[in-house]
Formats: structure tokens, C-alpha cells, sequence
């Protein structure tokens, strides 16, 4: 009979139902997740997030995120052995002018021998450890004057945690230990100054700063109590001697350089504290406002001179992936479709 709809029809406007039902979940599955920014099945990410003058910082993600936490340091520092290759590789470009201060903890290994390099930073400071004098020695090449100072302080227990802070300004270059300033030379012109031969460092460092001013006494006293506290100074440099598992490079914050570990380890270093400006700041999901892919710190505090927050946070999977209901309604389209094809063709 004309307009009658023979039964391979009707199969076939069933195949036309299972088509769509199967594009529904594609949809969902693929194409939804990648129009909506989702990242696809749920993951945890840790990431180091570089933060803006204003305290605020972009995440890698497009998708939504949650159980976002950050904190200031991963809390680690670098071990070296004292080998011919155990050091720091690279260039950090470090440049100071005028009045600046350099501070880095160090603690030698207590079955260290012979004199060891601290710190060489780019050709111009050099801090070693001298053993059979007990002394810490700086080596400065004051580019002013064209001139190389040194000087000396005793190092009654190198085998501990040691802050060295080494300043100059207009007439003097200086050192202090913990928070005491124990002794200083004249930048008077004539320098005298040597450069000694020393092995690499057989021993940890943690929390090297370069700060283009000198400090004042709290502020020295502040990373003397809380080594990775943020400071509102003109920071060159500074290196957390933080890394991520499995990663060889440690970056030197402000400067946009990063070193290569040779020989070295990353072992527990001072944890990380609270960004502390005026008001204690705990680094929590409420201490942060999201909007799409960039984080800022509430009126709670502000992240003065921290230049990095490390971020841990989940991401993907309820971003973006299908929707329970678009799911059940796909499936219930597919089973009808299949049960009309099955009832209406012949055998």
C-alpha cells in the first residue's frame, strides 16, 4: 500500500537512531571536553606557578580546578658530594650594582676535607669554607674600582645550619654569620684581595638570595629566623634549591635562568612557611581567588616578595566529561533503536 513504511525502513530510521545516540557520546566524550576547556580524565597536578608584581599567577590548566592548596617552598634543599662534577652548571646571570647583599645557608658534611666552594656567583663573588683555618672566606671583584677584596670570619661549626650573609655598601664589604656581623674590610680602592683554589662543595645548600640593597637588621634577622620568608627588597636572585621528582634543574627566580644539577641530590630543606607580609597568610583554597586559569591572594595578604608559589590542585574529569544524564539518554537511544531492528526485520 502507498505510504506504508516496509520494515528495512524502519530498520533503517533505527540505524539512523543509533547513529546519533553514538554521536551524543562522542560529543560528550571528546568534542564537549575540548570546547569547554576539561582536560579529559580527572588528574592531580603539581605545578610551580610564577607570580605578577600583583600577587598574581596563571595556572597551565583551562579546565576547572579543585582542591586547589599552594604553598611558598617545597621545603628542599641540594646536596653535593664534593666530586669534580658535583655542582650547579650554568649561567644565572646575576648582576648587582652599587650597595647589594648576598645570604645563602650552608652546612659542610662533617667527613668533608680540604678547603670547599660554597658559592661562585658569575665570576665576581666567591664563598668558601677554609678547613685548616675554621674560617668562611669572601672573594669580591668590585667592578667600580676594578679591584678584588677578601675577607675572612671564623666558622666555629660549619657542620651545622650556617646563615652567611655577605654585604656591600659604599665603604665596606662585610660578613655575617646567624645574624651577627663578624667581620668586615674597607672598599677603599686598593683591594688585595685573592682568589684561593678550593674543591666543590661537599655538603647542602638552601635559600641562596641576591638582593641589590642592604639589609636592615630585622630584616636580616627575619630570614635568620624564618629562612624562606618573603622580603620587600629590590631581589636580583633567589633560589630555592626547590624540585619536583624526577626533574635535573633549579631555577633562579627573578632572572629567567635555571641550573643544572651534576652529581647533586635535592634532600628536606627548611619548609616552606606562610607568605607573611602584614597579616599571617595561610596558603589554603580560601586564601585564593580563581577565575578561569589565574589565581590571586584575597584582601587576607599579599605575596611581596615571593616570586613563585608551588601549586597542587585536581583538574579534568567533572570538568568536562559526560554528563550523567547526556550518558543515560545516549544508552536509552541505543538500546531502543537495536530492539526496533531486532523486532523488524525478517529472519
Amino acid at each position: 500500500m502507498a505510504g506504508d513504511v516496509t520494515p528495512r525502513e524502519i530498520a533503517g530510521y533505527a540505524q539512523i537512531l543509533v547513529l546519533l545516540a553514538a554521536a551524543l557520546l562522542v560529543f560528550n566524550i571528546v568534542i564537549g571536553p575540548a570546547l569547554s576547556g576539561a582536560t579529559g580524565p580527572e588528574r592531580s597536578v603539581d605545578e610551580q606557578v610564577i607570580l605578577y608584581p600583583d600577587g598574581s599567577g596563571e595556572l597551565s590548566t583551562d579546565g576547572e580546578v579543585r582542591n586547589f592548596s599552594a604553598t611558598q617552598s617545597l621545603g628542599d634543599a641540594v646536596a653535593f658530594t664534593g666530586a669534580n662534577d658535583s655542582e650547579l652548571t650554568g649561567q644565572a646571570s646575576l648582576a648587582v650594582s652599587g650597595n647589594w647583599t648576598v645570604t645563602t645557608w650552608a652546612r659542610r658534611d662533617p667527613n668533608a676535607t680540604g678547603d670547599r666552594r660554597v658559592l661562585q656567583l658569575d665570576g665576581w663573588l666567591y664563598l668558601t669554607h677554609n678547613e685548616s683555618a675554621q674560617q668562611w672566606r669572601v672573594t669580591y671583584y668590585d667592578e667600580s674600582d676594578l679591584q678584588v677584596y677578601s675577607v675572612t670570619a671564623a666558622a666555629p661549626s660549619p657542620e651545622t645550619w650556617t646563615l652567611l650573609a655577605i654585604e656591600r655598601n659604599a665603604t665596606a664589604l662585610s660578613v655575617a654569620r646567624n645574624n651577627t656581623t663578624v667581620a668586615t674590610v674597607p672598599i677603599d680602592g686598593v683591594g688585595g684581595g685573592a682568589v684561593r683554589n678550593a674543591s666543590n662543595w661537599d655538603g647542602t645548600v638552601e635559600e641562596t638570595r641576591v638582593i641589590n640593597e642592604t639589609l636592615t637588621p630585622t630584616q636580616r634577622g627575619r630570614i635568620y629566623r624564618t629562612p624562606t620568608a618573603p622580603l620587600s627588597t629590590d631581589d636580583s636572585a633567589r633560589i630555592y634549591y626547590d624540585a619536583y621528582a624526577g626533574e635535573s634543574t633549579i631555577d633562579v627566580y627573578y632572572t629567567g635562568s635555571d641550573l643544572t644539577l651534576s652529581n647533586a641530590s635535592v634532600v628536606a630543606g627548611f619548609d616552606g612557611q606562610p607568605l607573611v607580609e602584614d597579616d599571617p597568610l595561610d596558603l589554603t583554597t580560601d586564601d585564593y581567588v580563581r577565575d578561569g586559569t589565574t589565581i590571586a591572594t584575597t584582601g587576607d595578604g599579599n605575596l611581596t616578595g615571593a616570586p613563585v608559589v608551588f601549586a597542587s590542585y585536581d583538574t579534568g574529569g567533572e570538568g568536562g566529561g559526560v554528563s550523567g544524564a547526556n550518558a543515560l539518554l545516549g544508552l536509552v537511544l541505543i538500546a531502543a533503536a537495536l530492539a526496533i531492528i531486532q523486532n523488524v526485520i525478517p529472519e
